[in-house]
């Protein structure tokens, strides 16, 4: 019976033997199996186990040789997904980069959205600028008054039509001012013409070269106005009796003299006998 159990003894010993041994040439082959195909662990095995499976994750991260071939001429497989990894660089750390690189293109992304909102935003703002000042240029005359003049032959026929603004001079803004808030003056109703071709200037008092003959000599305009409107017109027609050139008009408070209140000039128009010159001037409030 004892020599019985030391015969099984012996079997188990050496299948035990068998087993580890074949483990060895097991691990052996498989040792230069992964050297042949990954140089990275040939050169760190020596290092000690954990730096032969450190090269394995980190080196080039694939079972392909440098080739992308096997021992023997067979083709590998690069199994690892995404680019390779530079020497050193860890999975984690390359994906932390590709995060920020795409926080990055977001972050530049929403600065150009905010930038470009920015300029429509202005662009709008000076469309409606535009437009308020188009709709006051409209609606509210830069110069509030306006003298409109229209010259007929005997015949009735229109041979000269022309609308220009007026000057304001400081002697009408004085005597505007007593009008409505201090001793009144006699209105200024009285329509002078002259052929002089000078400009108008706030500082003037009086029609240079006033014409007095053929028929254009000062003269009362007629004034008319609606109820609630804010402006009204002074209306005179001249006859000429003779040949008579004009280029200039004034309003005064008297036939003769008097405040020079406003004041303007026009494109000659020259007359000849029998010809009319209509004069509109229109005054706003």
């Amino acid at each position: 019976m004892e020599r019985k159990l030391t015969i099984l003894h012996y079997v188990l010993l050496v299948l035990s033997l068998g087993m580890v041994a074949g483990s060895l040439v097991a691990n052996h082959e498989l040792s230069q199996f992964l050297a042949d195909v990954n140089p990275a662990y040939a050169q760190s095995v020596a290092q000690g186990p954990r730096s032969g499976l450190a090269a394995l994750r980190v080196g080039q991260g694939s079972l392909s040789g440098p080739a992308g071939s096997l021992p023997g001429g067979r083709q590998g497989t690069d199994r690892t997904a995404g680019p390779a990894l530079q020497d050193g660089q860890e999975p984690g750390l390359r994906s932390q980069e590709s995060e920020e690189k795409r926080q990055s293109e977001i972050l530049r992304s929403a600065q150009n959205d905010t930038q470009s909102a920015q300029n429509d935003a202005q662009s709008a703002q000076n469309d409606s600028r535009s437009s308020t000042s188009r709709l006051l240029d409209s609606s509210t005359p830069r110069v509030p008054n306006m003298v409109h003049l229209v010259a007929r032959h005997a015949d009735g026929t229109i041979f000269y039509d022309q609308t220009v603004h007026n000057l304001r001079t400081n002697a009408g803004i004085n005597w505007q001012y007593g009008q409505m808030a201090g001793t009144p003056a006699a209105a200024c109703t009285y329509l002078a013409l002259s052929n002089d071709s000078g400009m108008p200037a706030a500082t003037d008092t009086a029609v240079v070269s006033e014409i007095t003959t053929n028929g254009l000599a000062r003269a009362a305009a007629t004034p008319a106005h609606s109820n609630n409107a804010s402006s009204y017109t002074l209306t005179y027609t001249f006859t000429a009796t003779g040949t008579q050139s004009a280029q200039k008009a004034g309003l005064l408070n008297a036939s003769s003299g008097g405040t020079l209140c406003f004041e303007n000039t026009f494109s000659a128009v020259a007359m000849n006998s029998g010809d009319t010159l209509q004069v509109v001037w229109t005054l706003n409030f």
